[in-house]
């Protein structure tokens, strides 16, 4: 078996962390719904309960509705003895879903404190994460405590960069408000800004606890949702064949909106992004960069009410058409995801660019976070690695690509 074989085998392996040989002692049936009563028939009232892996350790997710009515006792059982907590919040987030939130932990016991956290671009700089570290402090948080956060995916991304620093490391819950902020920002928490460049500084993920609750979410057709299943797109392809197909399969339920579908495909992404990530194969770790080169060049040269989901998009479209060419990837398996990504509502960019001006653009991306120009390439569903291309090569698909997208 090649070094590389090894590798991704190894991202299958139990981890070190006791939580996560528990995730694999119920195996298929870690996502099962929790028992219902005789007279709740619902399948929407059926929330799941699942282990993922985390580097180091895992976090139990709870999908579905009803998740904040439990949330009190769930937290209560999950801490031991409950001491303070910090419930840590946005200026716009709904009074009445905090207050509903509070009222829960301190029926369970807790002492609650109540923090702010920033909104919008400032969620994710370097200031926004000094203030929160005074939030912290002013509250008397230690690492015995709890803090609970109510956000978006960057207010996510920020609380869990903060608390895994704060006193070395303290526990995170998480009480996503909507889907992209519980698919990108749990497992993957997005790091902060640095002049203007976004996940720079990263830190370790203290998640612990997550609730979704569909109740408190708006899963229309917002620009969330698609950032949330253009990302969920990305991690199947590299996840497997079966976590791509599952996916394929469930598409036009998971755009019509079905909650059903929407929590049980929510699982499966969540299992497939914590194997990735907790991965001790360095390559497969580094599938997540799928598609993102791409995108984060057009980002600089397209206009800025362009969406980052379609962004994310054309840079999955990208990568497999380089490589079919280059990495022998099947030209089925590539119109396949386009046709999936059609599917879910994600659309292409109109714009009139030079190819050397985006490969450019590739390169700052590439090297802002490397010192090799090497991008995330599908070999087949299951195997996306790194790979080296040759500029004339990205030349020439960029060229066809901007002649597909020439603006009329």
């Amino acid at each position: 078996m090649s070094e590389e074989e090894t590798g991704a085998v190894a991202a299958d392996a139990p981890q070190a962390a006791p939580e996560v040989a528990a995730e694999e002692m119920v195996a298929e049936a870690s996502a099962a719904p929790l028992e219902e009563s005789e007279e709740e028939t619902n399948p929407l009232m059926e929330p799941s309960r699942q282990w993922v892996s985390l580097p180091g350790s895992s976090c139990n997710f709870r999908v579905g509705h009803g998740n904040t009515e439990r949330l009190g006792k769930d937290l209560k059982s999950s801490v031991g003895k409950p001491a303070k907590a910090a419930l840590v919040f946005g200026e716009s987030c709904d009074t009445d879903l905090v207050q509903d939130i509070y009222y829960q932990l301190t029926d369970a016991g807790f002492r609650v404190g109540k923090g702010t956290i920033a909104e919008g671009a400032e969620a994710r700089t370097l200031g926004a994460a000094e203030a929160l570290f005074g939030e912290l402090s002013r509250l008397h948080i230690t690492s015995d405590d709890l803090v609970l956060v109510l956000g978006d995916a960057d207010q996510l991304s920020l609380a869990l960069y903060v608390c895994g620093a704060w006193c070395a490391g303290t526990p995170v819950s998480a009480f996503p408000l909507d889907l992209e902020a519980a698919v990108c920002a749990t497992v993957t928490p997005q790091g902060l800004s640095v002049d203007g460049h976004r996940g720079m500084v990263k830190g370790r993920n203290s998640l612990k606890n997550v609730f979704v609750d569909f109740a408190h979410m708006d899963l229309s057709d917002t620009e969330c949702r698609r950032r949330a299943f253009a990302t969920m797109v990305g991690t199947a392809v590299s996840d497997t064949q079966k976590a791509y197909e599952a996916l394929y399969n469930r598409r036009e339920e998971l755009f019509a909106g079905d909650e059903v579908t929407m929590r049980d495909q929510l699982n499966e992404s969540l299992r497939s992004r914590g194997r990735i990530v907790s991965s001790t194969s360095v390559a497969v770790r580094q599938s997540l960069e799928y598609g993102l080169p791409f995108a984060e060049a057009l980002r600089t040269l397209v206009p800025a009410e362009v969406p980052d989901s379609t962004l994310l998009a054309e840079g999955l479209r990208f990568s497999a058409r380089v490589a079919v060419t280059e990495q022998e990837f099947s030209v089925d398996d590539m119109l396949s995801q386009d046709e999936l990504l059609e599917s879910l509502g994600l659309g292409t960019v109109e714009c009139t660019l030079e190819p050397q001006a985006i490969l450019d653009g590739m390169r700052r991306a590439t090297f802002l976070r490397s010192n090799r120009f090497m991008l995330a390439l599908p070999r087949s569903f299951g195997r996306v690695r790194l790979a080296t291309v040759e500029d004339e090569t990205l030349l020439q698909h960029l060229g066809a690509w901007c002649s597909q997208h020439e603006s009329a």
